[in-house]
């Protein structure tokens, strides 16, 4: 199943601001802390860091869904790493392993 990357989304740890929206960049690169240059206060705060939670992947037909229902998001905007296409939301299942560029990333949480 092959699909497209449409936008990666990172947002560096500021102080008084929340972890949304996240803003696109032209690269980035994965670690097992997520991608190089975000910071997901959620996980860290909330989840103790938790390596099974590094990188948020939403598709844009979910967003197309969201916005058809009024809501006016955008890629980044929930806080997603990569916003990509040509996956449906159900199509993601736990274990599944996806190449995003020289990462694997593997689904560990629905």
């Amino acid at each position: 199943m092959a699909g497209t990357i449409l936008q990666v989304s990172v947002k560096s740890k500021v102080p008084n601001e929340r972890g949304l929206p996240k803003y696109a960049v032209k690269h980035s690169y994965a670690t097992k802390q997520g991608l190089n240059g975000d910071y997901n206060i959620y996980r860290q705060t909330k989840k103790k860091g938790n390596k099974d939670m590094a990188i948020l992947v939403y598709s844009m037909e979910t967003i197309q869904e969201l916005n058809q229902e009024g809501w006016p998001v955008q890629p980044g905007d929930v806080g997603e790493n990569l916003t990509v296409e040509g996956y449906a939301h159900d199509s993601f299942k736990v274990g599944q392993q996806y190449i995003a560029g020289d990462s694997t990333i593997e689904i560990s949480l629905e």
